[in-house]
């Protein structure tokens, strides 16, 4: 579509940007002028679309300062139209007589100039021994304090300034050429790398010196090759929102969902995955946020696998039944050695920002994860594309969910076919689930907030089988809240449903299901 160029005296800077109508791909270049280009591709659907996303870059770019790039061919040249015989100009009108001029007032003589005297110079005045110059120019006697103090140093005249040297004309932008990416060097056994990167032979001194700096030390970002120009959010998750699952079938009365208008009631034609025990991460384009966009922070060698400017919806995933492992994300400063020895991997399983079907938003994943994992990048590509299996049948699905169940997964997440990207909880996306059931009993109260406030929020119980664990439930109904002390005096057994139990043997996500009843 374009090149633009932007010279500011300290950079000379070129972007292009073009659209590919065969791979349906809008391609962007950029970089320095007479040097290594860098390139993203951003899938597309709709050409109208495609050329209003390239307008609004190519805006966005003159608005920095951007400028065409003057290096194309000039237009010719028109002919000069032929000139119009010129009009015969009018005889002038004669002119009158000039009136007379007045004699000038003849100028008298000025008095001669006095010959100027001679100025007489005095000759400097020296102060006698013992005696130094002030300030006023006066001689007085040398004090100790006063010899101390230095003459001030002569203020040094101003250098000239040198004329501004010419801007060069922009030169003329080569085509993009693919970055080739160094591999990672390793060093030989019985080396080590020291700071400046280079292989050293491996001493005791030096390890123990190292091992007493990094105990204490916080841990440190790598240096990221990227442009971070290039790295913009373009998926605001509290505007926007993300999409959420309701149950498939409710553990208390074992209705299904109710499809959405228009659509097929699962399980039929619907398609089914893995449901990931890890921590959901919206990448949108420059962050991982939470669902409530809170940002996880990622090394810079992970985030440089994924693509700039483009919104993926996934989970960060360090392998099943390692829920309580999964802490590292919370980190304010993310620590490189634990993301590395811990594998972590992000399945992307949706695109927020593409209004297409379901189907096509896979398909697109596909081509987006191939691409960035062909990528020279050191060490193991961390994206995976979320496998759809596509299910006809309740029996299927609880058969894959057992399956999976037993490997340690969560559970499985059922897809809408055809369905768009709902930014909220919504009926296009259920959960299959795990639900255990078991007793325990009221040992306290926790007051309610919110719309709760004046109610009961949740009981307070403990296990009443060994090792005794105090848990908070909810999900009890208003009239419960309402009533809880005379229907639920401290001491009453309930059941309660969870989806598991983490290392400390607290139940996860407890449900209040009903009160046991007396014989």
């Amino acid at each position: 579509m374009g090149t633009f160029v932007v010279n500011d005296g300290n950079s000379h800077k070129f972007w292009q940007i073009s659209k590919d109508t065969t791979r349906k791909m809008i391609v962007t270049n950029w970089g320095k002028v007479g040097g290594k280009a860098r390139t993203k591709e951003e899938p597309y659907t709709d050409e109208a679309k495609a050329d209003i996303n390239i307008k609004k870059q190519i805006e966005k770019k003159r608005l920095r300062g951007y400028k065409p790039d003057g290096t194309k061919p000039a237009t010719p040249v028109k002919a000069p139209t032929p000139v119009k015989p010129a009009t015969p100009v009018k005889a002038p009108t004669p002119v009158k007589p000039a009136t007379p001029v007045k004699p000038a007032t003849p100028v008298k003589r000025a008095n001669p100039v006095k010959p100027a005297t001679p100025v007489k110079t005095q000759k400097r005045k020296r102060c006698p021994k013992g005696t130094r110059k002030n300030a006023q120019g006066d001689c007085v006697p040398v004090g100790e304090k006063r010899d101390k103090v230095k003459p001030s140093t002569p203020v040094k005249a101003p250098t000239p300034v040198k004329p501004a040297t010419p801007v060069k004309a922009p030169t003329p932008v080569k085509p993009a050429t693919p970055v080739k990416t160094q591999k990672r060097k390793r060093c030989p056994k019985g080396t080590r790398k020291n700071a400046q990167g280079d292989c050293v032979p491996v001493g005791e001194k030096q390890e123990k010196q190292e091992k007493k700096l990094t105990k204490n030390a916080s841990p440190v970002r790598e240096p990221s090759t990227k442009n971070n120009d290039e790295y913009k959010a373009v998926y605001d998750v509290i505007e926007n929102g993300v999409m959420l699952a309701h149950t498939y079938k409710d553990p208390k009365s074992g209705k299904l969902k109710n499809p959405v208008k228009g659509f097929p009631a699962a399980p039929k034609g619907w398609y089914a995955s893995e449901k990931f025990d890890g921590y959901r991460a919206i990448w949108d384009g420059k962050d991982f946020r939470s669902r409530t966009g809170k940002i996880f922070e990622a090394p810079n060698w992970f985030k440089e696998w994924l693509p700039p400017g483009v919104a993926l919806d996934g989970e960060l995933f360090m392998g099943r039944e390692c829920f309580e492992k999964c802490g590292i994300f919370r980190k304010k400063v993310a620590d490189d050695k634990e993301w590395r020895s811990a594998n972590v991997t992000y399945q992307i399983f949706d695109m927020p920002s593409m209004k297409v079907p379901f189907e096509e938003r896979v398909a697109a994943i596909k081509r987006l994860v191939s691409r960035q994992c062909a990528l020279k990048i050191s060490g193991e590509c961390p994206l995976r594309v979320t496998e759809q299996k596509k299910v006809e049948t309740e029996e299927e699905v609880f058969k894959m969910f057992d399956t999976l169940v037993e490997k340690g997964a969560e559970g499985v997440m059922l897809r809408c076919p055809g369905s768009p990207y709902d930014g909220k909880r919504s009926a296009h996306l259920l959960k299959v689930k795990p639900f255990f059931d078991a007793e325990c009993k009221i040992v306290g109260y926790k007051p309610g907030t919110g719309k709760y406030t004046g109610k009961l929020g949740a009981f307070q119980c403990e296990t009443v089988k060994e090792p005794k664990t105090k848990f908070f439930i909810s999900g009890m109904t208003d009239e419960v809240r309402d009533n809880y002390k005379k229907s639920h005096p401290l001491g009453t057994i309930v059941t309660y449903t969870y989806v598991g139990v983490n290392e400390s043997g607290v139940p996860r996500h407890p449900n209040y299901l009903r009160k046991r009843e007396t014989e």
